[in-house]
């Protein structure tokens, strides 16, 4: 029937740590090495989600990613282990957390460092279409705001020398 999100509460056990390799996300897309120590009594329902962590609070929210932490055979032997998450840029500031319990009783027993979006504001999916005139084209993206929005472009990669508001 699926996982049902709607009751999921804290019960943070000290014991168990979770670091990831970067607290930044720099460009989206972006790998991340998540790992974690210290969980009692491993089970096959444990899983490494990743959350919205606008002020470090999950319940009631929904995982934006999860992989069952079995996912590396260490964690049914140890209790310890890691996974890559590919993290897109959702404008603010995500946190890894490991969670316990299954349908109807999770809980959030550890929970990593907050992940800070290096750049908020930067522009995603671009698209480019044909206008009709001969050698123009359309340029459109999504961004966290409407600040000044500027093309810059060139013919060498990373040298923008043109641009266009």
């Amino acid at each position: 029937d699926g996982l049902d999100f709607r009751g999921i509460r804290a019960s943070i056990n000290p014991d168990i740590q979770i670091t990831v390799n970067s607290t930044t996300l720099s460009r989206s897309g972006q790998w991340f090495r998540v790992s974690w120590s210290g969980v009692p009594d491993p089970k096959y329902t444990d899983w490494v989600a990743l959350y919205l962590a606008p002020g470090g609070d999950i319940s009631g929210g929904v995982p934006l990613k999860l992989k069952y932490a079995s996912a590396d055979p260490a964690h049914m032997e140890t209790g310890a282990g890691s996974l890559s998450f590919t993290v897109t840029s959702y404008r603010q500031d995500v946190a890894f957390v490991l969670v316990r319990g299954g349908p109807g009783a999770m809980q959030v027993a550890a929970q990593g460092p907050v992940i800070r979006v290096a750049n908020p504001n930067a522009p995603l999916q671009g698209h480019l279409a044909l206008t009709g005139k001969p050698g123009e084209v359309s340029v459109q993206w999504n961004s966290w705001n409407a600040s000044q929005p500027t093309v810059k472009w060139g013919v060498t990669p990373g040298v923008y020398t043109r641009s266009a508001p």
